[in-house]
């Protein structure tokens, strides 16, 4: 497991108006040694935690990786990544 933070998502995550409100956004991700979660801002402002294999109402969750998930909508796969 790691501690470090991409500055940029940081920054973003807590600067006001940063990150747009109006789709889905991976916020982090979280490393264990039994399992990855991915932790996602709705665009009602809530938020998720998923992992690989999950079920939302945005679409079936199908990989967690190190900064990306890929989510599969029912009309097409998308892949969410942390912001470079």
């Amino acid at each position: 497991m790691t501690t470090e933070i991409n500055q940029t998502t940081a920054d973003a995550a807590t600067e006001r108006n940063k990150l747009s409100l109006s789709r889905l956004r991976l916020l982090g991700v979280v490393s264990r040694p039994s399992d990855t979660q991915a932790l996602l801002r709705a665009p009602d402002g809530r938020t998720l935690m998923v992992q690989a294999g999950s079920d939302t109402p945005f679409g079936h969750i199908n990989a967690v990786g190190d900064d990306f998930i890929v989510i599969n909508t029912g009309i097409s796969t998308r892949r969410l990544a942390l912001p470079a």
